[in-house]
């Protein structure tokens, strides 16, 4: 049974019980099928059945780098069972591998170090018979599979700097941390919001150590803490994903449905470090962008297509720089020559540069000109704002009627937002102080003001000021606003309360008034789509 404490606090706890275990899983070889087990001993290194150690073998190319499933997908292919004392590993027109843990090192063994997100471990070379049978199955000489030993160091959790004692919990070759929890509900909730025809996944795919079926998807996001048979777990944070959850466990294909919603953390800089944007550069807004699997392909006129792949790993050879946006200083990856030649032809100015945030660099606060005070609790990366903007386009129509006659009509990618809704009455959602979006709440952090960006027809790249001046006839700032300076507004900010997914269609609900924004049992109204 799983129990979650009632208030989580340093001191007394008091634990609820919320669902069972419904399956354990080690996995000795790093990137290599894992073995359902009906029991784990929790250790201080991560979970352990028997002789063996979670993620205590790994798998190095000859130039002793990691290979993992997203650099051989055909590794999911692989299975493993438990016989004794021995692994034994399975794969397609191969013979049995038989494996024994390497109990004692003595002077006939030979040690390698690699690194590991950003450690340095070592570990013992295994027999011949296993890296000839690595090399066979993958088709490439020199890999080599090396194993751990408790005499020599371990690595401390890789949390991504989002946590200060991260040496207080060592690991091996795990990626994160010790233990990983799947809850299946959510793999079925993920699965619901897959393209039609599109391969769904299981469990599999992520590789959990503990697997529940919790009736509500993504709860176990909240769990801070959690018991299981008397032993106390503290969560270290949501386990953030890349390709290698997009492998098929039966074919070994990727589909990368599963990581089809990329972040929006690239920003160009210019050859001082400082921010382009569409005020700046007005050319920017010919640029069109498609996903396509894993990459952001960007096109426009007379330029071929830049393919973009995100960067999910920072090693030596990145170069950050920082940045300040929005008063906020911010760091960032500098991304490929071949990027940068792209957005350095396409503008005709030298020395632009792609940078993109990356999960383990700090984030920036909430940016409301300090119209409220609690901004650091809604970081953002390179919006201007904050992490959900909201456009009603019956409010662009009515902004439209107020042009001058003959003046270029703008539409609501002027305003470029995050979710596009139709509410009949023009600019009714300034007062939704909180909404709700398929389960998922969220808040009201401000209007936003906006800037000559809005201005700039997204077919011709040519600024049209008129879209300024209607605003200001009517929208324009109050307060605390007019004194910053701020300019006329269009849109709502929000900030979400909680991870998950919002889809096209979904129905929106509101609370309208200001004493709702107080309240913890709002009650929603207004359906909107």
């Amino acid at each position: 049974s799983i129990d979650k404490p009632h208030q989580p606090r340093k001191t007394r706890q008091i634990f609820l019980p919320v669902c069972e275990v419904k399956k354990l899983f080690i996995y000795p070889i790093k990137a290599v099928k894992g073995v359902e087990v009906n029991c784990l001993e929790i250790t201080k290194y991560g979970v352990k059945y028997g002789v063996f150690k979670d993620r205590s073998w790994i798998i190095l190319n000859e130039f002793n780098r990691f290979i993992g499933l997203k650099d051989e997908p055909r590794l999911a292919l692989t299975r493993t069972r438990i016989e004794n004392d021995e692994l034994w590993v399975d794969a397609p027109d191969m013979p049995t591998l038989k494996l024994r843990y390497i109990e004692q090192i003595d002077s006939n063994h030979n040690l390698i170090s690699t690194r590991l997100y950003g450690q340095n471990l070592k570990g013992i070379v295994c027999s011949d018979e296993a890296n000839d049978w690595f090399q066979t199955f993958l088709g490439k000489p020199g890999i080599r599979l090396i194993q751990h030993h408790p005499s020599l160091d371990y690595r401390d959790t890789n949390s991504d700097q989002r946590r200060s004692d991260d040496k207080l919990y060592p690991i091996i070759y795990q990626n994160k941390s010790g233990l990983h929890l799947i809850n299946e509900s959510s793999v079925r909730d993920l699965n619901s919001r897959f393209t039609e025809g599109a391969d769904h996944v299981t469990y599999e795919n992520f590789r959990p150590n503990v697997l529940v079926d919790y009736p509500h998807p993504w709860a176990e996001d909240k769990w801070l803490w959690m018991r299981i048979n008397k032993i106390k777990f503290m969560q270290l944070m949501n386990c953030n994903r890349c390709p290698v959850t997009t492998v098929n466990t039966e074919t070994g294909i990727k589909n990368m449905e599963t990581l089809v919603a990329l972040k929006t953390s690239w920003i160009l800089l210019n050859e001082s470090n400082r921010w382009i944007g569409i005020k700046h550069e007005p050319r920017l807004a010919l640029t069109r962008t498609r996903i396509e699997s894993d990459e952001i392909w960007v096109d426009a006129p007379d330029m071929p297509t830049l393919k973009l792949r995100y960067i999910e790993q920072i090693n030596s050879n990145h170069n950050l720089i920082s940045t300040r946006v929005y008063g906020q200083h911010i760091k960032g990856i500098v991304c490929s020559d071949e990027a940068n030649d792209w957005f350095q032809t396409f503008l005709g100015k030298p020395g632009i540069r792609l940078i993109q945030h990356h999960p383990s660099l700090d984030y920036r606060d909430t940016n409301s000109d300090q119209r409220r005070s609690d901004d650091k609790l809604y970081p953002i990366i390179y919006q201007n704002k904050s992490g959900l903007h909201l456009i009603n386009e019956s409010s662009v129509r009515d902004l439209n009627s107020r042009f001058t006659e003959g003046a270029d009509h703008v539409t609501y990618e002027n305003f470029r937002p995050n979710v596009l809704v139709d509410y009949p009455q023009p600019w009714a959602e300034d007062k939704w102080l909180w909404m709700r979006i398929n389960k998922l709440k969220f808040m009201q952090l401000m209007n936003c003001d906006r800037c000559p960006s809005t201005t700039v027809n997204t077919e011709t790249g040519v600024k049209n000021l008129e879209t300024l001046v209607a605003l200001k006839t009517f929208r324009a700032p109050t307060g605390v606003t007019k004194k910053k300076g701020l300019g006329p507004s269009c849109g709502v900010i929000f900030s979400h309360l909680s991870d998950g997914f919002i889809n096209v269609s979904d129905c929106i609900d509101i609370v309208v008034g200001e004493n709702a924004v107080t309240s913890r049992d709002m009650t929603f109204q207004n359906k909107i789509n």
